[in-house]
């Protein structure tokens, strides 16, 4: 709260009318001025609370100095903002230097009135002025709490967000993750991006991150700040309290008080005076991800620390949005899914449209991400939910073991011969690649994710098969060791003979046939601590130049040529021979697509 200082009360009117003079502690006029006592007692600082004005006439002073040094360093140990003497009473030929020292000694500003004047009208005029000003900040407040609730009940993307924290506070407001990394940021147009964001993961290592553990103690150079504990004290409600021959001007609280408590975090905002930065956090307790910052040079007032509070709160709301929108939606699609994996029954199929998947003059393409193994499978989710939103496509998003899975419905284009038509939905270039890909890119942009697609399908029956389709393309590819990571999207055409291994999946007769022609080579390299099967594999990935493949894995020609001949040895079996090439080429690449499945045990090898 903008809370007026000593020296703008001493510009006020009704003080100004009294002649002030500043005789002591000039260097404190700019102290803030929070409430207004009138008292003769000598013992008034122990009913201060810090920041408070003493109007005196110093008519029950006492004429020993160290009594009065004693007064003005009670007064200074409580923080007082300042004391105020009228002189026309006891004196009026001048304050008692013991006063004068004592205050100057301090610091704490000493002001004699020259002209009689009611302390009640300086009471009261300061006390307009610091209701007025709680007034507006409580205004202030609403207006931040108003823009925010309607921001996360319209379900406001993150850059609206950060835009209108910015508008309301006319300086940078930037989005980071736990991992220091900026995600968003909203500031001035005109202003140098570069030099806002420069060295930004390096600066944000070394600024205190907010948590539990930080609330008892801040770091050095960066303090907690919270909104309720700066804006007033709720237990005095009262607009006046007398005490004996002490008046207190204190305006109503409580109002104010409430509003900051809406935001108030127990001093998880801190603001960074090394660096300049207003911190607040995205998320509470394990659902803590990142960080708001609002770059300011000055001290943050409490209608900074509410909108920075605010914000991050409308972030982390956004975000759940993304994530958990109703688990009960995530879960419904994945039991529509596993269903129309199984069967597309009219029931599966029904859902399918109560749940906001079209059927009727559509077309279905399935979809399937792996995320890399840094990666939070739930951000995934999010992210396709994001982007199947943005892009305005109806579909079912859901988990599905270790993957993630997407079945979307797009309007169909009647094209006569479309198989043929280039441009067409049916063509390899047309709308559903071109939605699908897009989907693509906005997750890849964010994640780590291997992607794969199904070939389009018209009718509502091939639901299962498509999906089944996406996750076989998947299966082929594998991590990201495996995929070609310029392309965007795999499809079918992409996967050839992995493909066609991918399909038989964890056929037994498929892990016995890789079992029978890779046991003797196995066995003989854990035997002999030889690597008979990665030189195997070095021929057939260069089938025309045995001399690259023993470069591929540094080995000299004689050695390599000495490895190939003792494999052929083991195997019993030429590897000129195309069949056996064919063979062991096969069996390698069932035993890579099985090793790249999750949760797929890989036999050891046998015992020779």
């Amino acid at each position: 709260m903008a809370l007026p200082t000593l020296r703008e009360v001493l510009r006020m009117p009704v003080v100004r009318g009294a002649r002030p003079l500043v005789v002591a502690g000039e260097v404190g006029l700019d102290r803030d001025v929070r409430w207004v006592h009138s008292s003769e007692l000598p013992d008034i600082a122990t009913l201060l609370r810090g920041g408070e004005l003493v109007l005196t006439t110093g008519s029950l002073w006492s004429s020993d100095e160290a009594a009065q040094v004693a007064f003005v360093a009670s007064l200074a140990d409580v923080e007082a903002a300042g004391l105020v003497v009228e002189l026309h009473r006891r004196w009026s030929a001048g304050l008692p230097a013991g006063v004068v020292r004592a205050c100057a000694a301090h610091g704490l500003p000493l002001v004699a009135l020259g002209r009689e004047v009611r302390f009640a009208a300086i009471a009261q005029a300061v006390g307009e002025r610091i209701v007025d000003g709680q007034l507006t900040e409580l205004r202030a407040v609403e207006r931040i709490h108003t823009t925010f609730t309607r921001l996360s009940l319209a379900e406001a993307e993150v850059p609206e967000i950060l835009q209108a924290a910015h508008r309301i506070a006319g300086l940078p407001v930037v989005l980071e993750s736990d991992e220091h990394h900026v995600v968003a940021f909203a500031a001035d147009p005109t202003g140098d991006d570069a030099e806002l964001l420069a060295d930004w993961a390096e600066i944000s290592r070394l600024v205190s991150a907010p948590g539990p553990a930080d609330a008892a103690e801040p770091a050095d150079g960066a303090e907690h700040i919270g909104p309720a504990e700066h804006i007033g004290p709720a237990e005095r409600t009262g607009p006046a309290e007398r005490t004996g021959l002490s008046t207190t001007v204190e305006p109503t609280t409580s109002a104010l008080t409430s509003a900051a408590e809406l935001t108030a975090t127990a001093g998880s905002t801190r603001w960074d005076a090394s660096v300049g930065w207003l911190v607040a956090p995205v998320g509470a307790g394990k659902r803590r991800w990142g960080r708001l910052v609002i770059v300011t040079a000055q001290p943050p007032g409490d209608r900074l620390v509410v909108l920075a509070e605010r914000a991050a709160a409308a972030v982390a709301l956004r975000r759940l949005n993304d994530r958990d929108r109703d688990g009960l939606v995530r879960r419904s699609h994945h039991e529509i899914m596993l269903a129309l994996a199984v069967r597309p029954t009219a029931d599966a199929l029904r859902r399918c449209e109560l749940a906001g998947l079209p059927l009727r003059r559509r077309r279905f393409v399935a979809v399937a991400l792996r995320p890399s193994s840094g990666s939070d499978i739930g951000d995934v989710v999010a992210a396709v939910v994001h982007a199947t939103r943005t892009r305005r496509l109806p579909a079912l998003v859901s988990q599905i073991g270790p993957d993630v899975h997407a079945l979307l419905s797009l309007p169909a284009v009647d094209v006569p011969g479309g198989a043929n038509v280039p441009g067409s939905v049916n063509a390899p270039g047309g709308a559903v690649d071109a939605a699908v890909d897009g989907l693509a890119a906005d997750v890849r942009r964010r994640h780590a994710v291997v992607v794969a697609a199904s070939r389009p399908v018209n009718e509502p029956a091939r639901l299962g098969a498509t999906l089944a389709e996406a996750r076989q393309v998947l299966e082929s590819v594998g991590d990201a060791s495996g995929a070609d990571p310029a392309r965007v999207v795999h499809r079918l055409d992409d996967v050839h003979v992995r493909g066609l291994i991918a399909l038989l999946g964890t056929d037994p007769r498929l892990a016995a046939f890789v079992d029978r022609e890779l046991a003797g080579l196995r066995a003989h390299d854990a035997r002999w601590s030889t690597d008979l099967v990665g030189a195997v594999r070095a021929l057939l990935a260069h089938p025309t130049s045995k001399a690259s493949a023993a470069g591929s894995i540094h080995l000299s020609r004689p050695a390599f040529y000495a490895r190939l001949e003792k494999a052929e040895q083991v195997i019993g079996a030429s590897l000129d021979d195309p069949e056996i090439r064919t063979s062991l080429h096969l069996a390698l690449l069932a035993h890579d697509v099985a090793a790249a499945r999750p949760n797929t045990t890989v036999r050891p090898p046998r015992p020779g």
